[in-house]
């Protein structure tokens, strides 16, 4: 407690995920070979406790825990971004690729959420996995950076001809 370590020293590892009981940290790893893994550290001491291969053609860059054993992961493949699911080591095609960037996938139980400027500006992104329902949540003219949720808003940084400006808007 108290104390920074390091928990892996070799390899690379990326976009550490801590688990809701902070006992386990999930990351994507580029071994030196080429591909990429999930790889779940143990929290307490950086041994592996599973490592997962994501399949040929598809370069993870961001992963998110679900459930035990299930994870949502961005990946970049020849066709663009996609979000994929792993469970019970099976791997599946959530929202198929398209040109995009993707970045910030995070996870609370009831949806999963992220930045995208699939529509040609950065906005936010809420997708419903129960549900199988995608919703962009802003529509920000020049696109957003640094969303975050709190009683009942979204606070959001945006472009304007003015400069950078802070907005909060009712989620």
């Amino acid at each position: 407690r108290n104390k920074i370590t390091d928990l892996s020293k070799e390899g690379r590892l990326y976009n550490p995920r801590p688990s809701a009981d902070g006992l386990r940290v999930l990351t994507v790893e580029y071994p030196w070979d080429g591909g990429s893994y999930l790889t779940v550290l143990s929290a307490m001491d950086g041994s592996v406790l599973q490592r997962i291969r994501v399949p040929d053609g598809i370069q993870a860059t961001e992963a998110t825990w679900w459930t035990d054993g299930v994870f949502y992961v961005f990946g970049i493949s020849e066709e663009g971004y996609g979000l994929y699911k792993m469970a019970d080591g099976q791997w599946s095609a959530v929202l198929e690729p398209c040109i995009q960037k993707a970045v910030n996938l995070t996870g609370d139980g009831r949806y999963l959420e992220w930045s995208s400027d699939r529509g040609g500006s950065n906005e936010l992104y809420r997708y419903y996995p129960e549900e199988g329902r995608l919703v962009q949540m802003t529509s920000a003219r020049y696109g957003l950076t640094d969303a975050a949720e709190d009683n009942g808003f979204l606070y959001y940084v945006s472009q304007t001809l003015d400069g950078t400006m802070l907005y909060r808007t009712p989620v």
